[in-house]
């Protein structure tokens, strides 16, 4: 409840407040439990893939935004600023996000496939890295995580024996970084999207859909539209050039 609560000020406590301390607690708890149900068969000296796809690329490079920002946040005191980071990455990235488009692949293809794989070495340093952040302000939930994570290298017997987790992926560009900004932006809108299309009975379920859309910038890298298609779940996606519109939708 600290960690959420203004220090210049009074600290505050109601009903209201503790049950919104709950909830936040309750999705980052609910996070970790996601990770760990999918590393139960990876060992990372093993299956760890060392190329991994640019949507891989793109949740830990917000990861490590977060995890940077996290230290400035910190020393000087500022922990409701990254309470709301850390909520705004485990909803909206996550859970809304990458999450999403994981769990089809993660529950349905084969268990060595590469693509899974990949997906599993992604949460591994999801994983990893949420605990770093999380670390100063949830000790306890921090210490269970870890020690339920799958065996690697190099593993100590606290979480807070670590100083620092070592960062083994490709870097992506800034660039490639505000195109992946642009497809989760899409990516909400098309929720609202489909949600009213549903209530129109326009189309039965996202999977039937096929997209048209326009984006407000152009990308500065080409996305497969294979790809844009698997992460924002529809069937298909046809890019279009700039238009008044944004979104648009029918049925396949």
């Amino acid at each position: 409840m600290v960690t959420s609560a203004e220090l210049t000020v009074d600290l505050g406590c109601s009903p209201a407040h503790l049950s919104e301390v709950k909830t936040q607690y309750r999705k980052i708890r609910n996070t970790f439990r996601f990770l760990l149900a999918h590393l139960v068969d990876y060992r990372h000296h093993h299956h760890r893939q060392g190329h991994l796809t640019a949507v891989d690329r793109f949740l830990l490079a917000e990861l490590r935004a977060l995890r940077q920002a996290a230290d400035q946040l910190i020393d000087h005191w500022q922990y409701p600023k990254l309470l709301q980071q850390i909520m705004f990455l485990v909803t909206v990235t996550l859970s809304g996000f990458y999450f999403e488009a994981a769990k089809p692949i993660l529950y349905a293809d084969a268990v060595n496939s590469q693509r899974r794989r990949q997906i599993q070495t992604t949460l591994f340093y999801l994983a990893i890295g949420l605990l770093s952040v999380v670390k100063p302000i949830l000790v306890f939930t921090s210490e269970e995580v870890y020690h339920h994570l799958p065996p690697f290298p190099g593993k100590l017997a606290s979480v807070h024996q670590v100083r620092s987790f070592k960062w083994r992926w490709s870097p992506m560009s800034d660039r490639e970084r505000a195109d992946w900004h642009q497809v989760l932006a899409l990516k909400l809108d098309l929720n609202a999207a489909l949600d009213a299309a549903r209530q129109r009975h326009l189309v039965d379920d996202r999977d039937q859909a096929c997209v048209a859309f326009w984006l407000k910038k152009p990308l500065h890298t080409e996305i497969d539209p294979a790809v844009l298609a698997a992460v924002l779940r529809v069937s298909i996606v046809q890019p279009q050039h700039f238009d008044d519109s944004f979104c648009e939708y029918q049925s396949s």
